[in-house]
């Protein structure tokens, strides 16, 4: 006989399966689309390189997350095209050592997404999606530098896993 806690468990594990729960990521592209050709999102910020650390972690995401069939390298093979722009990249401070010296400051994307069929009919898009990475402020300004690429790298990754939750979610 099960103990009290296993039938708890057991209940709940039936209960969060049959009502359809799906961690993030587990959903399926929009309109019956398959296979997506990634095109590098269009940079309207001055921060250089931005667009190159997205592609790389949207593809990243996707073929870790998704099926690895999913992300085509031919155009022609997809069923649709992920497109979009990076709108602003904005750095703030976030905590100081004195009133003039930063301690802390945090790095915010914005970004939007739109997926377009091979028809050309948009099936999904998201205008604002933003992520935030914070990073730390050293004595010397090249190791304040490498950790701004860092959080912009890692803010990268944050978006693309956002981007691609919101792609698959069948809400």
């Amino acid at each position: 006989m099960l103990k009290k806690n296993s039938w708890i468990v057991l209940i709940l594990a039936i209960a969060l399966f049959s009502c359809g729960y799906r961690f993030s990521g587990g959903g399926e592209l929009p309109a019956g689309v398959k296979t997506v050709f990634l095109v590098i999102f269009n940079n309207r910020t001055s921060e250089i390189g931005v667009e190159n650390d997205l592609a790389a972690a949207l593809g990243n995401t996707f073929t870790t997350v998704g099926d690895k069939d999913m992300l085509v390298k031919n155009r022609q093979e997809a069923d649709a095209e992920l497109t979009g722009a990076i709108n602003s990249v904005e750095i703030y401070t976030v905590s100081r050592r004195t009133e003039t010296v930063s301690a802390e400051r945090r790095v915010l994307i914005t970004a939007s997404a739109r997926l377009v069929s091979k028809d050309g009919r948009t099936v999904w898009q998201q205008g604002a999606i933003s992520v935030t990475q914070a990073y730390r402020v050293a004595g010397a300004n090249q190791e304040t530098e490498a950790d701004r690429r860092n959080a912009i790298r890692d803010a990268s990754v944050l978006l693309a896993q956002k981007i691609y939750n919101n792609m698959t979610s069948n809400f």
